[in-house]
């Protein structure tokens, strides 16, 4: 027995759109079949959705909730918080939010991840996840990758410097030749015109 049958809508999978019955079991699409193949006796409860789209929900993979902002006027806000931006993802069809868990200080990221869990659990209307980051370095790990990065940005220059030279080479051998071809030519003409 399905709890919830959607009759006849335009259903998008990775294979096209089509026609179709979407049945759900609890919160599982537990088959999509062509219309009306599911007698009303085998579910709950039924809804015709023709003339409606039926997708599955979208992620958004990148969101900032109650991250700080700058404003304007040189102070600092936080962005809207789970509570808000997921009724508005709903809305709009998306069903999972992946947000940040950043680490700014020397502590382990279990710990990072429970602070996000004060803004997230209870107050998220879909499904979430997090992406975690790391902001926090060691300042003499930090001098190293400052040093590192301007080391090997200064060789990437380098050769590109060698390599705009060699191009510049190769040209004006190509454009020597072209010319010491056309001036063969041109005395080749001469002598046939004579």
């Amino acid at each position: 027995m399905f709890d919830l049958i959607l009759r006849n809508g335009t259903v998008v999978t990775p294979h096209g759109t089509s026609r179709q019955d979407v049945a759900i079991s609890g919160e599982a699409i537990s088959a999509i079949t062509s219309p009306d193949a599911i007698d009303n006796t085998q579910t709950k409860r039924s809804i015709d959705v023709n003339g409606k789209i039926v997708m599955p929900g979208g992620i958004d993979p990148h969101v900032h909730c109650k991250w700080i902002m700058p404003m304007p006027d040189g102070t600092f806000g936080f962005t809207e918080g789970p509570e808000i931006v997921s009724r508005a993802a709903l809305y709009g069809g998306t069903t999972t939010l992946i947000d940040f868990a950043a680490r700014l200080e020397d502590i382990p990221f279990s710990e990072v991840i429970e602070k996000r869990d004060h803004d997230w659990v209870g107050n998220c209307y879909c499904d979430y996840s997090y992406v975690c980051v790391s902001y926090y370095y060691h300042v003499h790990a930090s001098y190293a990758l400052v040093i590192l990065s301007t080391m090997i940005f200064s060789i990437i220059i380098l050769c590109m410097v060698l390599l705009m030279l060699l191009c510049m080479r190769i040209m004006l051998v190509v454009v020597n030749h072209m010319l010491s071809f056309s001036i063969i030519r041109v005395c080749m003409m001469s002598i046939n015109t004579m």
